[in-house]
């Protein structure tokens, strides 16, 4: 992308990467507020932009970069920068049990395999549930992926079967359900008084009474 004379624009939630990927000789803003929600390269906060050449560091694991700031297209950006580069959050792979609980941004490495109870359990807000095309088994009862009054979570790549309800969410926002597949639930997927939600790609099978249940939501 070339500026020139051209100010106060905001560019942000893009994907850079070119031999250079900005120039720009205006006063602009290449990032906005962090601000809960999913970004163009999957994590849980909007801020600015993935750049490719960005070298810096993430030290919180929430996605945007802390240190080398700004951003500047190594000059090429004369005025300011991204103060909030985009990066890749780490979903850290590790094996989890029946009956878990999630309270960071992680990807599985193994399948549950029926579960008595619930099968995971998301306990915080801002993270990432990357089933990785893992599955989550059930024994008929209780729910595959549950989650209560949480804000911003995302939930990809999950195989879900054999429960009451395959994901449940209750009392859940601004939250993503992306990529993932219920099979031979009751409910594949159920949501209870949940608001600003996404479900995007996901399929739906032999659900035993609705695919989708969506109760005040």
């Amino acid at each position: 992308i070339n500026i020139i004379s051209s100010n106060n624009n905001i560019i942000y939630n893009n994907y850079f990467n070119n031999p250079i990927n900005a120039q720009d000789n205006s006063i602009n803003s290449w990032n906005i507020t962090k601000t809960p929600g999913l970004n163009i390269i999957g994590g849980p906060f909007l801020g600015g932009n993935f750049w490719h050449d960005y070298i810096g560091n993430d030290t919180n694991n929430d996605g945007l970069g802390d240190t080398n700031l700004p951003y500047n297209s190594a000059g090429f950006i004369l005025n300011g920068g991204d103060f909030l580069p985009l990066v890749e959050v780490q979903v850290l792979p590790q094996p989890v049990l029946c009956g878990s609980t999630i309270n960071s941004s992680t990807g599985l490495i193994n399948n549950l395999v029926n579960c008595p109870a619930n099968g995971l359990t998301i306990t915080a807000n801002n993270i990432v549930l990357d089933c990785q095309g893992h599955n989550v088994s059930g024994s008929g009862v209780d729910n595959g992926i549950f989650s209560d009054s949480k804000s911003n979570i995302t939930i990809r790549n999950c195989i879900v079967s054999n429960f009451s309800n395959g994901l449940r969410l209750n009392l859940v926002e601004n939250s993503y359900l992306i990529n993932n597949t219920a099979l031979n639930n009751n409910y594949g997927f159920r949501l209870s008084s949940s608001s600003l939600n996404n479900i995007t790609s996901n399929s739906i099978s032999n659900s035993n009474i609705y695919g989708f249940f969506l109760q005040s939501s």
